[in-house]
C-alpha cells in the first residue's frame, strides 16, 4: 500500500509542479519503483484521481479546515490532496487509513514539522467532508466546476450547448475511470487470438459487437504483456474505432492520415486493406509512429513528416482528418488535460481545424470521402469548424462519455455546401 501510495505522490508532483503528463509520469515512476500490476493500478487510481479532482479537494481544505493550498508549501499540498482524495473519493479505504498513510507519508516526504499539521487537517475532512460533498450544489456551471473539479470553461461549453442535464452527465464522466479497450489487430492476431491470450492471463473482457472491441475489466499489464509486444491488440477506446470506421476503407483505396499519430487510426485503415499515408508534423511523434505501425505489422503505411496544412501529395479516395483539439471528451484518460487548457487554445484550435479541412478537401480526388474527426465535444471545434472551412457536416455522429460509456468523439462526413 505504501509502494502505491508514494508512487502516486510522486506522479502528484511530477504533474502539478514540473507539468509532466500523467501517463508518462506514471509509467516513468511504477517502473522506478518496480511495482507490480496491482500496486500500479492503485498508484494510478490514487494519482490520476486526485490531479482530476483538485479543484474540489482545494475547496474541501479551504471549507472544512481554513487551509489554502496555494498557500502550503507545494509538497505538503500535494500530501494532504492525496489523502484528502483517499476521504472523499477513492472508495474501500477507510478514513483512518487514509490518514494514517498520509500522516506517515508527510513525515517522509516534508519532515516531522508537518504531521500535526497534516492530522489535524485530514481529521477535519474525514469528519465533514462527505456530509460537505453530498451538499454542494451544481444549479449552475461555476457550482458544477466545484463539484465535479473542472474549469468553469469547460463546463458551460456543455451547458450552453447541449442543456444542465446532459452537460452534468458528461462532468460526471470526466471522473469516471476510462474505459479500456482493445481492438485486435488482424495485420498480427490471428481471429479469437487476443481473447485466448486475455483468458490465459485471468484477464475479464467483454466483447463489443459494434466495434469488435474488447473491454477489459480489472487490472492488465499491457505494455509487459504478448499482446502488445506482439502488436496482437492495440489500445483503441470504441468511440476511437468508431471514428476511424467512418472512413470506410478498403482494398485498393488510397487513404490519407492527415493527423495520425499515435498510430492506432492508421492501423486501422491499413487493416482494412487500404494504402495508407499517414502525416505527422512533430519528427518525435513521427518516429513513436514509425515504431508503433512496425510493431502492428502495417509496414506498407507510409509515413511523412509534414505539416497537414500544406501537405498535398497527389489525389486520395479518402482523407481523416483527426484533428488536434480541446479533447474535452476523453478528460477522464487523461486527468491532467482540463488543467492545460487555455483560453488562447479556444481561438487557436478552431482555426488550425478549420486549415486542416481545407488542405484535406483539397488533396480528395473526385468523389472521395472526407471524415472530420476530434475527440471534443465543443461546438466551436465540431460543427463551426466545419463550416469555417466552408463546407459542410453531414451525417453527424457523437459519442457520449456518460451514456455511451466511451470516450467522447465528434465525426462528420465533409461535404460542399
Amino acid at each position: 500500500m505504501s509502494a502505491a501510495r508514494d508512487c502516486a505522490y510522486a506522479v502528484i508532483r511530477r504533474v502539478l509542479d514540473q507539468d509532466a503528463y500523467a501517463d508518462r509520469a506514471l509509467a516513468a515512476e511504477a517502473a522506478r519503483m518496480d511495482l507490480d500490476v496491482r500496486d500500479r493500478a492503485l498508484a494510478m487510481h490514487l494519482a490520476y484521481g486526485t490531479v482530476q479532482r483538485k479543484r474540489t479537494l482545494d475547496e474541501a481544505l479551504l471549507a472544512l479546515a481554513g487551509r489554502r493550498a496555494d498557500r502550503l508549501e507545494r509538497p505538503l499540498a500535494h500530501a494532504l490532496r492525496l489523502g484528502a482524495f483517499q476521504v472523499l473519493f477513492a472508495g474501500g479505504v477507510p478514513d483512518a487509513a487514509a490518514v494514517n498513510e498520509t500522516v506517515a507519508l508527510v513525515r517522509r516526504a516534508v519532515g516531522e514539522r508537518a504531521v500535526g499539521l497534516a492530522n489535524a487537517v485530514l481529521r477535519r475532512v474525514a469528519d465533514g467532508g462527505p456530509d460537505w460533498y453530498t451538499g454542494l450544489p451544481d444549479e449552475t456551471p461555476q457550482q458544477a466546476g466545484v463539484r465535479h473539479s473542472l474549469p468553469d470553461a469547460i463546463v458551460r461549453t456543455w451547458w450552453e450547448a447541449y442543456g444542465r442535464e446532459r452537460a452534468l452527465g458528461l462532468c460526471g464522466a470526466a471522473n469516471e475511470p476510462a474505459e479500456f479497450a482493445l481492438r485486435p489487430n488482424p495485420l498480427r492476431a490471428a481471429p479469437g487470438e487476443v481473447e485466448r491470450e486475455l483468458t490465459a492471463s485471468g484477464v475479464e473482457y467483454s466483447r463489443d459487437a459494434a466495434t469488435g472491441a474488447l473491454v477489459v475489466r480489472g487490472p492488465l499489464d499491457l505494455g509487459a504483456s504478448r499482446i502488445f509486444r506482439d502488436g496482437l491488440a492495440v489500445a483503441q477506446s470504441r468511440g476511437s474505432i468508431l471514428a476511424a470506421a467512418r472512413v470506410e476503407a478498403s482494398a485498393g483505396q488510397r487513404v490519407l492520415d492527415l493527423c495520425a499519430a499515435p498510430g492506432g487510426k492508421a492501423s486501422q485503415l491499413a487493416a482494412a486493406g487500404a494504402s495508407v499515408v499517414a502525416v505527422e508534423q512533430h519528427a518525435g511523434r513521427a518516429a513513436e509512429l514509425r515504431r508503433t505501425l512496425e510493431r502492428l505489422g502495417a509496414h506498407e503505411v507510409q509515413v511523412v513528416e509534414a505539416d497537414g496544412r500544406t501537405f498535398g501529395d497527389g489525389r486520395f479516395d479518402a482523407v481523416l482528418v483527426d484533428a488536434p483539439c480541446s479533447g474535452n471528451g476523453i478528460l477522464n484518460g487523461r486527468p491532467d488535460a482540463r488543467w492545460r487548457r487555455a483560453a488562447a487554445d479556444d481561438e487557436a484550435l478552431p482555426v488550425l481545424q478549420a486549415q486542416l479541412i481545407e488542405s484535406a478537401a483539397a488533396s480528395l480526388a473526385p468523389g472521395g470521402r472526407l471524415v472530420y474527426a476530434v475527440c471534443t465535444l465543443a461546438p466551436a471545434e465540431n460543427e463551426h469548424a466545419v463550416r469555417a472551412a466552408g463546407y459542410e457536416p453531414r451525417d453527424e455522429c457523437r459519442t457520449w462519455p456518460d451514456s455511451d460509456r466511451t470516450t467522447g468523439f465528434y465525426t462528420a462526413l465533409v461535404a460542399a455546401p
